[in-house]
């Protein structure tokens, strides 16, 4: 019993830190949180949305995502991919400038 347990329990964190996207890519792109952390940042266009400025093409298919802010200084993604809803889930934005914010995941 203990040992079915203690497998259960790896596998759980396992399974955790395999979809946290910090170890894994993301979905079938070349990226993950970790990487979207390191490289972008996000642009603040108008007072209630941004989007995503990332160094490298890989990051192309992120211009399905946009921030919403619902204050001037924190935002939350939404995507039309569904492939990032754990960007959706995990990440959010902290406005370091008037402009700019770095991503928290």
């Amino acid at each position: 019993m203990k040992k079915r347990l203690l497998g259960l329990i790896i596998a759980l964190i396992s399974t955790q830190q395999l979809f946290s996207g910090s170890i894994g890519k993301i979905g079938n792109y070349n990226f993950s949180l970790r990487d979207i952390e390191n490289e972008c940042e996000v642009y603040k266009y108008s007072e209630s949305y941004g989007e995503l400025d990332c160094s490298g093409n890989k990051f192309n298919p992120l211009a399905k995502c946009e921030v919403y802010f619902s204050d001037k200084e924190n935002g939350e993604f939404e995507c039309s991919d569904s492939d990032f809803r754990i960007i959706e889930n995990q990440c959010s934005v902290h406005m370091y400038s008037d402009d700019y914010g770095e991503i928290e995941c």
